[in-house]
């Protein structure tokens, strides 16, 4: 299994989705921006299940614009939305994700790069 781990941001113009499938298993959604480049690159992060759940439950008033997330990602591939031919995300499944606190955000002064293990 190929990993991706790093540091992303929340977006500012998409808020998280916590959300139930019709069969009953809650997902989390997020857009995250890796921007340690010169051009930011969205993540489309979808997190089935139980843990999911868990982490929404303690830690929603935390996922606010820009909030720094610590990632570790599997299957990632490229989306191009139908509807909107020149917006692409890479979606990614999530294995663990951590807020990190604000005391840390403000002695960052640029993230760290995606790297693939």
């Amino acid at each position: 299994m190929l990993l991706h781990q790093g540091t992303l941001h929340l977006s500012r113009a998409t808020p998280p989705l916590a959300s139930w499938s019709l069969d009953g298993v809650f997902t989390l959604t997020l857009l995250a921006i890796d921007r340690s480049t010169d051009t930011p690159q969205p993540y489309l992060l979808i997190w089935p299940g139980e843990r999911a759940r868990s982490f929404w439950q303690l830690h929603s008033t935390k996922l606010t614009e820009r909030a720094e997330l610590r990632v570790e990602l599997t299957q990632l591939r490229l989306h191009t939305h139908s509807d909107q031919p020149k917006v692409t995300h890479l979606l990614a499944d999530v294995i663990s994700l951590q807020v990190l606190p604000k005391a840390v955000n403000l002695h960052h002064k640029k993230p760290s790069s995606l790297c693939v293990d």
